[in-house]
């Protein structure tokens, strides 16, 4: 059965504005934790670089 367009005020991709979010939102959220892992490691690292040679007992 054919149909005739009707002409609307509105874009024809309407629908989809409320699903414009990225794809991979949620790689965000997982990346952030292991980022500040790292930054927590090398913190470590780097306040314990004294080094221990002369000290004796």
């Amino acid at each position: 059965m054919q149909s005739l367009q009707r002409r609307r005020r509105r874009a024809e991709n309407y629908r989809d504005l409320l699903a414009v979010g990225a794809p991979y939102r949620q790689v965000a959220g997982m990346v952030a934790p292991a980022f500040l892992l790292l930054v927590g490691a090398v913190m470590l690292f780097v306040d314990d670089d004294d080094a221990e040679i002369f000290k004796w007992g």
